[in-house]
């Protein structure tokens, strides 16, 4: 498998690395399918909504302690677990050919972030406990 750093093409690469900052969400919408490399480490997953936003079909590792509520939402739904890097090679690949689940619809029953910052914001405000602590 050939691979490039986005800081450092190769030709005929098939495979990009992101090694930058500020250019992830828009990457997914170039790609057929999306791996979030961050659930492979030990530091816990990355956002799995960009990638399921642009309809792409969405593998992550085993380290999703803090995208519990996406994955859930996502499992069976265009949501791909896998337990190393091989395994999302392996999968990658044959989603790429034969295509995945389209996770948007999924996205709908993920409860939305605004409600709950603006409660907390007009307790802070109001000088009222914060709701939900």
């Amino acid at each position: 498998m050939r691979a490039s750093r986005r800081t450092a093409p190769l030709p005929g690469a098939r495979w990009v690395i992101l090694d930058t900052v500020g250019e992830l969400a828009a990457a997914y919408a170039l790609a057929p399918v999306a791996v979030v490399a961050g659930s492979f480490g030990r530091r816990g997953g990355q956002t799995l909504i960009e990638p399921a936003a642009h309809g792409r079909p969405v593998i992550h590792g085993p380290r999703t302690e803090n995208v519990a509520e996406e994955v859930a939402a996502l499992a069976g739904q265009g949501g791909y677990p896998v337990a190393d890097w091989a395994a999302a090679c392996a999968l990658a690949a044959r989603l790429r050919t034969e295509g995945g689940v389209d996770p948007r619809p999924a996205l709908a029953t993920l409860p939305g972030a605004t409600a709950r910052n603006l409660a907390v914001a007009l307790a802070l405000l109001d000088g009222r406990a914060i709701p939900g602590l």
